[in-house]
């Protein structure tokens, strides 16, 4: 599930977008449809549910992240959470993602290695 809740849940024009990185295939709804769906199959709301109690965890810890973790922190969780994301998303994206210019990413990124016992 990927979008502006915000605004599909009040009816107002979204404010956040989203890119795909890789072939993805997008299936579009209607609130009311969405509604309709709830009523007729109790499982699938409790499926939204679950999923938006997952999301906003992930989001909690996220948060929680960027106000007391370091940034070298915050990138090795990012790796470990999303192995390869560096041959997909660009150094600055990332970069933006952390809160740091992309020269200090560089910087990271490069002590890390240098520190690495699987240095090769």
């Amino acid at each position: 599930m990927v979008g502006d809740l915000s605004a599909f849940h009040f009816d107002e024009a979204a404010t956040l977008n989203v890119q795909a990185l890789e072939e993805s295939y997008i299936l579009e709804i209607s609130k009311d449809d969405l509604e309709f769906l709830f009523e007729k199959i109790p499982a699938l709301e409790r499926l939204f549910r679950v999923m938006a109690q997952r999301t906003l965890a992930v989001l909690q810890k996220r948060f929680l992240m960027t106000v007391s973790a370091h940034a070298e922190e915050r990138y090795l969780e990012l790796l470990q959470r999303h192995p390869g994301i560096e041959q997909l998303v660009a150094q600055h994206q990332i970069a933006s993602y952390l809160g740091i210019l992309p020269e200090s990413l560089s910087r990271m990124k490069k002590k890390l290695y240098v520190s690495s016992p699987n240095k090769k």
